[in-house]
């Protein structure tokens, strides 16, 4: 992680997959950083505050993982799975632009595990029963044993199912 700032008051902070501006007002705002390989095999994060999304990377990238994101609308999270293969999803499900339930079917159409880390957890089991959620009153570190067992759920899964197709 890298730190720059600069005269106006505005701060970078510098991460691989994202910046993030912290300017005068306080306002934050992120964006992906375009210096990373398009193969790359990431958990994608789709969380719309700043700051939690902050944390979130920071406990996935701590037990040395590699993360698309974060996403803040479902426009950003699915332009993340244009261009990048995610091995597995973290979901907030509330977005800026609306509810993550495309970027959910995008990710089950692919063959992708997600887990839902949302404060609307009643919301969610209605509408995908069998997905894993976690509500977001519960510790960010319950996070990673989720998405170790979605990577392992990915790797024992055949090609085919992976890539969306029916065996």
């Amino acid at each position: 992680m890298t730190t720059k700032r600069f005269g106006d008051g505005t701060t970078i902070v510098s991460r691989p997959f994202f910046a993030v501006n912290v300017k005068k007002n306080g306002f934050l705002h992120m964006s992906r950083q375009q210096n990373h390989h398009p193969t790359t095999h990431g958990i994608l994060v789709a969380e719309d505050t700043a700051l939690l999304a902050l944390e979130v990377v920071d406990v996935l990238e701590s037990t040395g993982l590699q993360v698309l994101g974060p996403a803040v609308s479902v426009v950003k999270a699915l332009k993340l799975l244009d261009e990048y293969h995610a091995a597995a999803a973290v979901l907030d499900w509330n977005l800026r632009d609306g509810t993550s339930e495309v970027v959910a079917q995008r990710l089950l159409d692919d063959g992708v595990p997600f887990v839902f880390y949302t404060s609307d957890v009643a919301a969610v089991r209605a509408r995908w029963p069998g997905v894993p959620v976690l509500a977001k009153h519960r510790s960010i570190l319950s996070l990673v044993p989720i998405v170790s067992a979605l990577l392992e759920l990915a790797r024992t899964r055949p090609d085919d199912e992976r890539d969306g197709r029916a065996a």
